[in-house]
């Protein structure tokens, strides 16, 4: 026959352990939020890059158009950069 001290205690061991469950979980959900913003921090500037690289791009094909333009109407100074 359990004793009033030996079902409250009982009760406390479960409080007890569905905390530490819980603290776990809590644990856990952390780390997963921390990596889904890293991901999403990576996601962006990997993105950030790509646009630079494009612009760059269209920025260097936009000078050579213009550098052979000039050579093509005969303004040699565009050849001593």
């Amino acid at each position: 026959m359990k004793t009033i001290i030996d079902k409250e205690a009982e009760e406390m061991e479960d409080v007890l352990t569905k905390g530490r469950e819980t603290y776990i979980q809590g644990k856990c959900i952390q780390a997963l939020l921390k990596q889904a913003i890293r991901i999403k921090l990576i996601n962006q500037i990997e993105r950030s890059l790509s646009r630079t690289y494009a612009a760059l791009r269209r920025s260097l094909a936009a000078f050579i158009r213009d550098y052979y333009a000039k050579v093509d109407e005969g303004d040699e100074t565009g050849l001593f950069l």
